[in-house]
């Protein structure tokens, strides 16, 4: 219930605040995308080693789902700021973009990128997946 009000108060005000001044957008662009903008920046200083694994039973269901439907199963993680994610695993069709962006300009904060980091990693990500279709 907390994380719903949460969720609901985070949309409304900023809603509120848009239809009386409609030039504002509550971080959306005229596509519909959401961004941050490019003020602010990582506190974080110490790097990050996170490791991935295929532990978790719900993945498992999904995974046996796809397989069953003929469905490739593609995981992505997104940029984290001086964080590493690695595999103790191979997986296959795993886009690992946890060190793609190493510049703290194009961050919003450790977890999100700003707007010219998704420029980035929306280029790199659209051409890694064109490939890992391709295959």
């Amino acid at each position: 219930m907390i994380g719903v009000g949460y969720y609901n108060a985070e949309l409304f005000f900023p809603g509120l605040y848009s239809a009386i001044d409609p030039k504002r957008h509550n971080r959306f662009d005229a596509k519909g995308n959401y961004s941050y903008p490019n003020s602010g920046g990582p506190q974080k200083r110490e790097t990050d080693r996170l490791e991935f694994g295929l532990y978790n039973p719900w993945f498992k269901k999904i995974k046996t789902l796809c397989e069953a439907n003929s469905i490739e199963l593609i995981l992505y993680h997104p940029p984290k700021f001086r964080s590493e994610v690695v595999s103790e695993v191979s997986v296959s069709n795993f886009i690992n973009h946890s060190k793609l962006l190493q510049d703290a300009a194009l961050f919003y904060d450790h977890l999100h990128v700003n707007n010219k980091g998704r420029q980035l990693t929306s280029v790199t990500f659209a051409n890694e997946f064109s490939i890992s279709g391709n295959k």
